[in-house]
This record gives structure tokens, sequence and C-alpha cells, in this order.
């Protein structure tokens, strides 16, 4: 029986080793949004990519923080663990549109991911992602942080100043800080959303503000 040589076992270790690399490339962890997270049929290794809508940092290091759907019908709990690279806290903002790398265990049904510093990233920033018409339709998630907000500022029919999507469907109250002016047209500006419980009715508290072009 002839035995292959040594040039020949090397090309075909070389192989080998060259389909075990590409297969492992072929199976990484699926991208899903948050949405599609909640229909997973169990525990499972993924990315997903969600909203920043809350964060708290804790002594240990460990980091705890909320991620939505774009449209905040649906969102999921991140625990983060110290790792290589910046914490969560030191990179992103309220808003931002977030990749997270981890496991996703299921819990009586409710979703967890479990993920290092390192394996979370800033796709866009806030400004880039909020809308005026998303706040308005998730603002329970946002109520009292501090966020970025383009729109369009002008007042109403009854002179209050707000600030609009550019449909003009929907629009948000602002109240501006000390030695700001209104400026019309587009803008961007940094607030605080908050519940006016005198009027039942939301109100933007506006520390910076900023044309748009």
């Amino acid at each position: 029986m002839r035995l292959m040589d040594l040039p020949m076992t090397a090309v075909l270790a070389a192989g080998l080793l060259s389909s075990v690399v590409l297969l492992s490339a072929s199976s990484l962890p699926p991208s899903v949004t948050v949405s599609q997270l909640w229909n997973l049929d169990g525990d499972a290794s993924l990315t997903v990519h969600g909203v920043l809508v809350s964060l708290r940092s804790y002594e240990s290091g460990l980091e705890i923080f909320v991620i939505s759907d774009e449209r905040g019908q649906a969102t999921v709990k991140v625990v983060c663990s110290p790792g290589p690279g910046p914490a969560p806290s030191g990179a992103a903002s309220i808003g931002d549109l977030l990749s997270v790398s981890g496991e996703c265990v299921f819990e009586d049904g409710v979703p967890c991911v479990y993920c290092r510093y390192g394996d979370v990233r800033v796709l866009r920033t806030s400004e880039e992602v909020l809308t005026v018409d998303m706040v308005c339709a998730s603002w329970r998630l946002f109520e009292g942080d501090h966020i970025s907000l383009q729109g369009v500022c002008e007042r109403d029919e009854y002179g209050i100043l707000r600030l609009s999507d550019a449909g003009g469907e929907c629009g948000i109250a602002m109240s501006l800080g000390p030695g700001l002016t209104p400026v019309d047209g587009e803008v961007l500006v940094g607030c605080a959303l908050v519940m006016d419980t005198t009027t039942m009715s939301l109100v933007l508290q506006v520390d910076t503000l900023a044309p748009i072009g």
C-alpha cells in the first residue's frame, strides 16, 4: 500500500484547516432586532440591535441597560459584565442605536442578554436615531432622560413653542432654558423629556438649541 508523501499531507492538512475556518465564519451569531428576539424559540448566541432607553452602573463594574426596537414596542434587558474595552456608560447615550453581541437566555419566557463591555457598539448616535414621532409614541421609555432630538421649531395656534416632526403631525411643547431664543425651522435640541403634571402633557426642557443646515 502506497503512503502519501509529506508534501501532499501538508497540502491536505492546510485545506482541512481552511475549511474549518470558513465553517466557523459562516456560523457567526445571527443578527436580530429586539422584536425578532422575542420570537426566538429558546436560548441562543446572537447580536441584537436596539435603541438605548435606560442604563444603570454598579460599583462592581456591572452595567444593566434596556434597549428597545426603533418604535419602542418591545424592550429587552442587557446585563453587561466588565471586560476589554470601554464600559457602555462611557461610550453610549440615551437614544443611541446599539449593537449587542452575547448570550440570550429566556427565563419564564422573558429574554435577557448577557454580554461584556467589548460586545457593545454604538451604531448610530441619538440625534441620528430619535425622531419626534418616535418619542411621542414611546415617551414612557424616555421620560426623565436627557436626549438629543431633531425636529422643526415652530409655534402652534395658541402661541406655544413646539418641536414637531417634518409633517407636523406630532409635536411636543418646549420650555427653553436661560439664554436660549427660538429658531424657526429645523433644529437639534438637547433636552430632558418630562411630564407636566398640571396639564398632563409632555414638555421638552431644552438646554441647547442649534439650527440644522
